[in-house]
């Protein structure tokens, strides 16, 4: 299951978001289990194609985006803790735009 995010400002696409900002991504889980899931992210800064996958592992509690949000951080990427039952994997990235997608390990 994949996801391209794009942001455009005045028809261009910004490839990394503000400061103060992100996006929350929820993927269903469709009765898999979270872990034995992975987010990945195509890293490839010049766009040649010859980029690499990065995997999102950096766990984060809900309760903490905002104070994430207001702090410049080198870690882009959060997995998002869940709850038993939960029917979602949700992930967080405060920089990046681009590819992401979820397989199973």
């Amino acid at each position: 299951m994949g996801l391209k995010v794009d942001i455009l400002s005045n028809g261009q696409i910004v490839k990394n978001l503000p400061n103060g900002s992100g996006i929350e991504m929820d993927y269903p889980l469709n009765k898999q289990t979270p872990d034995h899931l992975a987010l990945l992210y195509w890293n490839d800064p010049d766009g040649d194609g010859k980029g690499e996958w990065v995997q999102v592992s950096k766990q984060l509690g809900k309760d903490k985006i905002f104070q994430t949000l207001s702090l410049k951080s080198t870690d882009e990427f959060y997995k998002l803790i869940t709850n038993a039952g939960d029917t979602f994997y949700p992930n967080l990235t405060t920089d990046k735009t681009g590819i992401f997608i979820l397989v199973k390990k």
